[in-house]
C-alpha cells in the first residue's frame, strides 16, 4: 500500500474507534432551579403549587410525586455532597446489576463531574426498586435529580420523555 492509503486507512479506524466511545457518554450540565421549575409545569402540565420547594439558602430541593411519577431535584451548597449522593446510587445500581436485580434496558456514566443511570424494565431488589421503572438520576456540579415512573402506560413515560427533553437529560 502506499502511503496516502495507509494515512486514509488510518484515519477511518482510529474515527471508528473514538466515534463509538464518544457516544458511550453524553455530557449533562446543571441546571438552575427556576429552569426545573418551568420544565416541570410545562412538560407535567402542573401548577407552583401541586409540587414541593424547600430552600434553606444554603440547598435547595424541588419535589413532586403523583401516584406512578416522582422527581426529585437536589442543588447541594457544597458540590462534594451531590457527588457523594450519586456515588451512593451508582453503587447500588451497581449492586442491583451484578445480583441480576434488573432486567430491562439500562445505562450508567459516572465521572467526577456528572452522571446519569438510565433504566427501562423491572428491577427486585429489598432497599432501592422494586417495581417496573422507566426514567433516570442525574447528578451535574451540585445537582442531583430522580426522574422516573413506575408505571408501564406510555402516557406516564411520555411525561417523564417530554421533561427530560425539557433538560436536555439523556431517555432511557
Amino acid at each position: 500500500m502506499n502511503k496516502t492509503v495507509k494515512k486514509i486507512m488510518s484515519v477511518i479506524l482510529a474515527t471508528s474507534v473514538v466515534l463509538p466511545l464518544a457516544a458511550c457518554g453524553r455530557k449533562i450540565e446543571p441546571v438552575k432551579a427556576k429552569d426545573f421549575k418551568k420544565a416541570l409545569e410545562e412538560s407535567l402540565d402542573i401548577d407552583d403549587d401541586e409540587y414541593y420547594d424547600w430552600d434553606d439558602g444554603d440547598d435547595e430541593n424541588i419535589w413532586y410525586s403523583d401516584s406512578n411519577i416522582m422527581v426529585d431535584f437536589y442543588i447541594y451548597e457544597d458540590e462534594d455532597d451531590a457527588y457523594d449522593r450519586f456515588e451512593d446510587l451508582y453503587d447500588e445500581y451497581q449492586d442491583m446489576m451484578d445480583d441480576k436485580d434488573f432486567s430491562g434496558k439500562s445505562k450508567a456514566v459516572f465521572t467526577d463531574t456528572y452522571g446519569y443511570i438510565t433504566l427501562n424494565g423491572e428491577a427486585d431488589t429489598k432497599h432501592w426498586l422494586d417495581d417496573d421503572i422507566y426514567g433516570g438520576f442525574y447528578y451535574a456540579g451540585d445537582m442531583v435529580v430522580y426522574i422516573y415512573t413506575t408505571s408501564s402506560k406510555d402516557a406516564k413515560k411520555e411525561s417523564i420523555d417530554d421533561l427530560l427533553s425539557e433538560l436536555g437529560f439523556p431517555k432511557p
